[in-house]
């Protein structure tokens, strides 16, 4: 995970933050893996539903949460070292 500080206009600073694509498919996968033996999907019977199903029906959350954990830990990183401090809610852009 690469992470890059930008100073900007005033106290205000840019945190750019690189996670690698391939790190987090395999993250989803393995977390997608252990849904399906408890996701219960209507039209399969609950632990039978395919790889692929459950990844059509759950894949984007199980992305959103599992990047939104990562921008929380080096947030955590960040402030426990005392690199930067946060003085107002952040605002996330792409």
């Amino acid at each position: 995970m690469q992470v890059s500080i930008e100073s900007s206009t005033g106290l205000e600073r840019q945190l750019k933050i690189g996670v690698p694509a391939d790190r987090i498919e395999q993250e989803v996968t393995a977390r997608l893996q252990k849904a399906t033996k408890t996701v219960s999907i209507k039209g399969f019977r609950k632990g039978k539903v395919p790889l692929k199903v459950v990844k059509q029906h759950y894949g984007k959350a199980f992305v959103k949460k599992l990047l939104v954990r990562s921008l929380i830990l080096v947030f955590t990183r960040l402030f426990s070292r005392k690199i930067c401090a946060l003085l107002a809610s952040p605002e996330l852009t792409k």
